[in-house]
C-alpha cells in the first residue's frame, strides 16, 4: 500500500488525516475561543472537584490523547477528581503502547 493510499484509508476510517494528527505534539498551545463574555465572568473561589468522562468509538489515538492532555493543561488541578475513558465498543483493537506501559 503506497502513503497515499494509507492516508486516504486513514482518512476514510476517522474523518480526518490522522496521519498529520499523529505529528502534531500533544502538549500544544490552542487559542482561547470563548465567547468575550466569558472572560469576565467570575466563579466562587472554591469549587468541587468533578469527573471528566470522555466516551469515544474507534477514535484516533493521538487525537483521544491530545483531548486528554489538553483538559490536564487547561483545567486547574484541584477541580480534576478523575479522567475517565469510556470506549462505546470501539472494533479496531489494540491501544498506544503507552497505555500499557503505564506511561500516558
Amino acid at each position: 500500500m503506497t502513503d497515499a493510499e494509507r492516508v486516504d484509508q486513514a482518512y476514510r476510517e476517522n474523518g480526518f488525516n490522522i496521519y498529520v494528527s499523529d505529528k502534531i505534539s500533544l502538549n500544544r498551545s490552542v487559542p482561547d475561543i470563548r465567547h468575550p463574555n466569558c472572560n469576565g465572568k467570575r466563579y466562587l473561589e472554591t469549587l468541587p472537584n468533578t469527573s471528566i468522562i470522555i466516551p469515544f468509538h474507534n477514535e484516533g489515538w493521538s487525537s483521544l490523547l491530545r483531548t486528554i492532555h489538553s483538559v490536564l493543561n487547561r483545567s486547574p488541578p484541584e477541580l480534576i477528581a478523575e479522567i475517565v475513558l469510556v470506549d462505546d465498543f470501539s472494533d479496531r483493537g489494540g491501544k498506544p503502547e503507552a497505555w500499557s506501559s503505564g506511561q500516558a
